[in-house]
């Protein structure tokens, strides 16, 4: 499957873990810029996320999901972003009572 993904032809080169906003909290969960665009370095071109916990959704276009719009990813799900774009695009919340986190790898 990592074949599939572009994955074999990638390097990682830092990763995160965030803790995802409510619905209806003030700001969704965005990745982080300085880490998936490093001043000193070339961008991330991808990154793979699987999701901890509680089940999300998410836009890859800046826009808010809500908790019956966007694309749902249950727990143990995991998603990869194909480019900058959707990276720098990703917004997500959470959907019912449980915690939900995000683990992120940045790829380039």
């Amino acid at each position: 499957m990592s074949d599939m993904l572009g994955l074999d032809t990638q390097d990682a080169f830092d990763h995160e873990t965030l803790r995802v906003t409510p619905h209806g909290g003030d700001v969704p969960t965005q990745l982080t810029e300085t880490i998936y665009r490093p001043a000193n370095a070339d961008a991330a071109t991808s990154a793979y996320i699987s999701v901890e916990g509680g089940s999300i959704r998410y836009w890859a276009d800046k826009k808010t999901p809500t908790d019956k719009e966007g694309h749902l990813v249950e727990p143990k799900g995991t998603f990869p972003l194909d480019s900058y774009n959707l990276i720098r695009g990703f917004r997500a919340v959470r959907v019912g009572p449980t915690r939900a986190t995000l683990q992120v790898s940045y790829l380039r």
